[in-house]
């Protein structure tokens, strides 16, 4: 592996970083944070108002390109620090909610119903993934391992390459 010197930089972990989306950083006491980074929350912020703001679709239409796209987003940061007008994205459900209602044959409950299914809600629970120790691997026959890799196993993965 290459490390290219113009794009690594060491910086304290107290400091914080950001890596595939997210926002690292260990508090001064010493518990670890992540939160989804400013960057990616802007370009996720951007997708939604491009879709809310078009013209050319109906209420329906962006329901319909809105919720696999906040599902997503949600479901990649669910082990995140989520709380917050910010994260609970509060202020894009009810600008959402506008848009949606000024549409002629469109009362309130229709516009709210159609929020709540653009905008799913996806529980989260701050770093409740599953830990792996430093010494277990998935092909060294431990049980518990090989049970927490069931959704994927090597079977499987070999059959779905077979059939390619």
């Amino acid at each position: 592996m290459n490390v290219k010197a113009s794009k690594t930089k060491l910086v304290s972990s107290t400091d914080g970083f950001d890596f595939l989306g997210w926002h690292f950083k260990v508090q001064r006491n010493g518990k670890f944070r992540s939160t989804p980074s400013e960057e990616n929350f802007k370009t996720f912020r951007k997708k939604v108002k491009t879709i809310v703001n078009c013209s050319n679709y109906g209420a329906e239409t962006k329901t319909e390109k809105l919720a696999p796209i906040v599902r997503g987003w949600r479901n990649y940061h669910k082990y995140c620090k989520m709380d917050g007008s910010r994260y609970s994205l509060w202020f894009l459900t009810h600008r959402t909610f506008k848009v949606f209602l000024k549409e002629g044959n469109m009362n309130r409950y229709q516009a709210e119903q159609l929020v709540k299914n653009a905008f799913p809600a996806i529980p989260y629970s701050e770093n409740a993934f599953i830990k792996v120790k430093g010494d277990i691997s998935p092909f060294g026959g431990d049980v518990i391992y090989a049970r927490r890799e069931s959704r994927m196993s090597r079977e499987t993965y070999e059959l779905n390459w077979s059939a390619v």
